[in-house]
Formats: structure tokens, C-alpha cells, sequence
């Protein structure tokens, strides 16, 4: 036995036997493990490259896509979607690209994907003379389900010169197009940052997150802050956009940042870092240089002694503003309207507003962050705030005021901003400042510059002289956004033989509202401008997402009589009501119309004698889901 030991043939004979036996078990194990493995690795679709040069063929093009998809798969992180796949889809779907974002989100849907890819081609020359070809390759990783490109990467591949180059330009492109592709996908992947997670939000706004320099986040790094949210409908989680932070100091494990758009995050909401393309990252640093040569000018002017120092008050006094939510008809979304009250000294010397919003924040700043409107109008005294999409402002007016010598001089305000969309259940507070005549000599102020962040354009206020602005006006607010609530099944539109007694009314909480109240009006009155036939007692309800609710009333109703009703929405904390039709009280629904049933004869009674029904005071009932009543 000891010899067969130390035997070398039978050692080998024995691993022989060894390895026989096990390998059936580890054949059937390994299809079941590679299975489970490519359930867990993602799908990407990866959308045909754009040409920015002008200079490439379009087998090119698809050679550069077809090389970034292999690079893709070689990296085995995920499951590249067949070009077949993607051209019978895009083919259904009328596309043709370049695509835009909807269109990649909705191609990404139909092809049961979790990231679309797109790049395009900035930059492609070869040197005939000896063949070095330098490829500039820009991509861009879509996340589908947020909507967002959280990856990307922007390359330049040069390749070597090639002695006794022949003049084969095509081989030359196709071997540098490669390597772009490959050292793309390599860059981006490699930069890729997990999903983090709000830690806390203290009072002052500062939000703290669980990433930091450890995982890739730097200082000036835009988040994107999403909620899951519970969606009863599609009995579905569904992540909700938040808005967007910016990171202001980085730890190793742990950051700190502030809301640049959006509500202001809660504890446990998901980011996710945003990927900056080359051409936002080029305004950036512009933006920067710009910043730090006016500071350096400032300063330069400050030491040569050239910037004059007032004596007396250097900014007037402020206008007051009222503020609630307007609605035109029922049904339409609202806009928040401002009136602003300025007395009529201090009116005859403003040349234009400036508008400031804040979100959930009494106190906030008013820097050029918060600036959603500039005028030039000096009789402006109505604003209405009706930002349904992102818009950008970014141009200059002058004024005409009289300087410490009597003689006219001319000023000027310089703005540029972003009004970002109203986002339904976030609070709003306002402010106003006014262009007003300097109240002393400008002599040599230098502007008022409150540039705070990157953007295109980048939000900037400049009024020269800088003492040609008032006081910001206090706070008003206030003013929670919401839309007007849907209406359910019952009754529903146009529904006749509708009972007269025990009628269900049914609709879905808005997001932001917290009180609801149904109203029933004549057939004479399909806007419902006058006072409502009934009206239900106000039903509260809790929650921050839409949920079912009803209303019943108990009767009688007319019989064979048609009616309109509709659902009035309002927040309870808000000091100011919705408007509609000059009346204060609640935001409304669509209108709509339904018709009673012809009442039944009364009963007859044993001795053959009809017994009238008595009749009932009406009286209504309303209850949400928690059954309150």
C-alpha cells in the first residue's frame, strides 16, 4: 500500500478516476449557474452612432456601433440586445435616428432593456502621409427606468505612424474606430458610480449621502434624487424624480450637497450621479474662468481704491407680495399667481422686477438660483408662475436714471436663469426685488454679481450700478403645487338611470392636496360658477401619493334630471386658497354630467291603498379609503 502511494503512475491514475466521477455532477450543476448568472446581468440596447465629422460612411458608422457592442459583451456586464431586435422595434416605432431622450426611454421600454447606449463620432482624421489617425468618440449610457445618462465617456485615439505607409486609408479607420469603441466602453464602465442613499437632511438644507470620494463623487457633481414610490394602479413600484442636488464637499465615505432643482430630498430617497457630456463640461469651465477673472477684476478694483463707498442707505425699501394657486376652468392645471403691491413713490422710480421661488424654504437666498422671471416693466404688479417644462432666460435691458449731476445716465441689468417645473406637492415661497434709481452716487460700485451655479445658461444677475435694487420683499407662502384630482368610474361621463338615493361619487387624491369636497350643480350650469346644489361635508385624507376616495350621497336627487359635479382639491396648511372664478377655495376637477333614473311607484299597502314613501332630508357621507366617515 505504501508503495502504491509514492507510486507517481498511480497517483495520476487515481485524479483520472477522481475527476470521472465528479465531472457529471459539475455538468449539471453549470448550466443551472451560468443560467443564474445571465438573469442578473442587464440588457442594453445599443443605438446606431452619429457622424458630427460629416467625413464618415455610413459602414463606418456602423462598424464604430458594432465595435462598441463587442466591447460591451467582452466585458461581460451586459447582454447587448441583437441589431435584428433593434431594428424591428425602431422600424414599429417610426424612429430614425439621431433619437431623443423620450425616444431612447420608449425604445429601451419596448425592448425589455435597462440601458440604451448612443455615442457619436466628433473627430476623425488620417495622415496620408504615414497613416496616424486620431478618433474623438463621445458615448452615453441611458438608464431607462430613470430616464437619465448616469454613464459615459469621451476618448482620443491616436494611433502610431506606420512606416512605408501604403495609403490604405480604410484599414487605418477601421483599426483606430476599434480601438475608440474598446477604450470607451473601458473608460466608462470604469467610471461607473453605485447608487447612493440620502442619509439626513438637517434644517438649514444641507443633505448628507452615504457616497463620497471612496466611490468616485468629487465636489460639483450633479445627483439625481429618485423616490420609490408605490404605484396601486400597475401594483408596481415606480421610482419618482425628486430633483437634482450638487455636491459641495466630498468625504471619503460620505458627502454633503444642496438642492439645485426640485423638493428638497428625504431621508432615504435613491441618487444616482449624472454624467456631464463634454459640451456641459466645457461651459463649465468657461463659466469658472468668467467667474475668477470678475473676481480678480473686483479685487484689483478694490485695491486701487477705485470703488466708491456710499455713505447713506444703499437699497430701498421692499414691495409686499400675495400669492395662491389660479385656475382657469375646471380641470386645467393651475398656475401660482403673484400680486405684487409697490406704493406709488417708490413706483415712480422702478424700472423692472426680478422674481425669486424657493422650494420648501421660508428663508431662502435670494441668489440668481432662485431667479424664475427678470422684467423691464416698471408697472408690473401680476405674475403668474406656470413653468410646466424647463426654460432658460439669458439677456439684458437698460435703464435711464439721473446722476448726482442732474444729467441722465444709463444703467444696465444683465440676467440669465433657469425656471425649473413646478413639481406637484412641493411647497413654494416667493420674492421680489425691484431695478430701482440708485439712492446715492454710483460712482464706480462695481455690479452686483450673484453667479452661484453651471447651467446653460449659467443662472447670473448683474445690475449696474450695483445700488439699483431694492430690498427683497418678505417671503410669500406658502403655496403647495398640486393638480386637480381625477375623476373615478362612478358615476360615470354621460351615465344615465343613475339611482336617486346612495350615489357613489369616486375620484383619486392628488399628490400635495389633503382636502376634498364634492360638488353637485344643474344641468344649466356646466362650468359651475354659481353656488352648488349640494355639496359634501370636507373629507381629509393623509399620504403622499394618489390613492382612491369617494363620497356618497344619501338623497333623494330629482329623478330624470341631469346633473354636473365635479371635485374640489386643497392643501389645509396653505395660508391662501385656490382661486377659480374669482372665489377663494379649492382647486377643481373636470366637469361631468350624468342623468337620474325615474323614481319607482310607491308601494302598495295590504287594504290596496298606496302608502307615499316618507321623504328624506338629504344628507351626504364622505369617506376615503380609510373607511372614515
Amino acid at each position: 500500500m505504501q508503495q502504491l502511494r509514492r507510486n507517481s503512475v498511480s497517483r495520476i491514475v487515481a485524479y483520472i478516476i477522481m475527476v470521472a466521477m465528479l465531472t457529471p455532477q459539475g455538468l449539471v450543476y453549470l448550466p443551472s449557474a451560468f443560467g443564474q448568472a445571465a438573469q442578473n446581468v442587464p440588457a442594453v440596447a445599443v443605438v446606431p452612432f452619429q457622424d458630427l465629422t460629416n467625413r464618415a460612411t455610413p459602414a463606418l458608422m456602423r462598424e464604430v456601433t458594432a465595435a462598441a457592442a463587442l466591447a460591451l459583451e467582452d466585458r461581460k456586464e451586459y447582454i447587448v440586445t441583437s441589431t435584428v431586435d433593434l431594428d424591428r422595434e425602431m422600424q414599429a416605432l417610426r424612429m430614425k435616428p439621431p433619437l431623443s431622450t423620450p425616444e431612447q426611454v420608449r425604445l429601451g421600454q419596448r425592448l425589455h432593456v435597462e440601458k440604451v447606449l448612443v455615442g457619436n463620432l466628433a473627430d476623425l482624421r488620417v495622415d496620408p502621409s504615414n497613416g496616424q489617425a486620431r478618433v474623438v468618440l463621445h458615448l452615453q449610457l441611458l438608464d431607462v427606468a430613470i430616464g437619465e445618462y448616469l454613464d459615459g465617456a469621451a476618448v482620443s485615439i491616436q494611433t502610431k505612424p506606420i512606416p512605408g505607409f501604403s495609403g490604405d486609408v480604410a484599414q487605418v479607420t477601421h483599426e483606430a474606430m476599434r480601438q475608440a469603441a474598446e477604450a470607451g466602453v473601458e473608460q466608462m464602465l470604469s467610471a461607473t458610480v453605485r447608487r447612493g442613499a440620502v442619509e439626513m437632511v438637517d434644517d438649514q438644507g444641507n443633505i448628507n449621502i452615504n457616497l463620497g470620494t471612496d466611490d468616485g463623487i468629487s465636489s460639483g457633481d450633479d445627483m439625481l434624487v429618485m423616490r420609490p414610490t408605490w404605484q396601486p394602479d400597475v401594483e408596481q413600484v415606480i421610482m419618482r424624480r425628486v430633483g437634482v442636488i450638487r455636491i459641495a464637499d466630498a468625504e471619503a465615505g460620505m458627502s454633503t450637497a444642496r438642492a439645485v432643482q426640485g423638493a428638497i430630498p428625504t431621508t432615504g430617497d435613491r441618487i444616482y450621479r449624472i454624467y456631464k457630456p463634454v459640451s456641459a463640461m466645457a461651459a463649465e469651465e468657461r463659466s469658472k474662468k468668467v467667474k475668477r477673472g470678475s473676481q480678480m477684476l473686483a479685487a484689483l478694483l478694490l485695491l486701487v481704491g477705485v470703488a466708491a463707498i456710499g455713505t447713506g442707505s444703499t437699497s430701498a425699501s421692499p414691495s409686499s407680495v400675495d400669492c395662491f394657486m389660479n385656475q382657469e376652468a375646471p380641470g386645467a392645471v393651475p398656475t401660482i399667481e403673484l400680486r405684487i403691491h409697490t406704493g406709488s413713490t417708490a413706483g415712480a422710480t422702478t424700472h423692472g422686477f426680478v422674481v425669486y421661488r424657493g422650494t420648501n424654504n421660508r428663508n431662502f437666498l435670494t441668489s440668481a438660483t432662485n431667479i424664475i422671471a427678470v422684467t423691464n416693466d416698471p408697472g408690473f404688479s401680476v405674475f403668474s408662475d406656470e413653468a410646466l417644462t424647463t426654460e432658460f432666460a439669458d439677456t439684458e435691458f437698460e435703464f435711464d436714471y439721473r446722476n448726482e449731476d442732474g444729467e441722465i445716465d444709463q444703467g444696465t441689468v444683465t440676467y440669465a436663469y433657469v425656471d425649473n417645473p413646478l413639481v406637484a406637492g412641493s411647497r413654494y415661497f416667493y420674492r421680489v426685488r425691484r431695478i430701482i434709481d440708485p439712492l446715492q452716487p454710483p460712482g464706480t460700485n462695481p455690479p452686483i454679481g450673484t453667479a452661484q451655479v453651471v447651467d446653460l445658461p449659467e443662472p447670473n444677475l448683474e445690475v449696474d450700478p450695483s445700488n439699483a435694487i431694492s430690498e427683497a420683499s418678505a417671503a410669500c407662502g406658502p403655496v403647495t403645487f398640486f393638480v386637480p384630482p381625477v375623476l373615478g368610474s362612478t358615476p360615470a361621463a354621460n351615465s344615465t338611470s343613475v339611482t336617486t338615493e346612495d350615489i357613489t361619487f369616486t375620484w383619486q387624491s392628488t399628490v400635495g392636496a389633503n382636502e376634498y369636497q364634492v360638488e353637485v350643480f344643474p344641468e344649466s350650469d356646466p362650468d359651475g360658477t354659481s353656488e352648488p346644489l349640494f355639496r359634501t361635508a370636507i373629507a381629509r385624507t393623509t399620504g403622499t401619493t394618489s390613492t382612491p376616495q369617494s363620497a356618497v350621497l344619501r338623497g333623494p336627487l330629482s329623478a330624470e334630471t341631469t346633473y354636473w359635479w365635479r371635485v374640489g382639491a386643497r392643501q389645509s396648511a396653505d395660508p391662501h386658497r385656490p382661486v377659480y372664478n374669482g372665489k377663494s377655495g379649492f382647486l377643481y376637477s373636470e366637469m361631468r354630467k350624468f342623468t337620474t333614473a325615474l323614481t319607482p311607484p310607491p308601494t302598495p299597502t295590504s287594504a290596496g291603498v298606496r302608502t307615499p314613501i316618507p321623504a328624506r332630508h338629504g344628507g351626504w357621507t364622505g369617506a376615503g379609503r380609510s373607511g372614515r366617515r
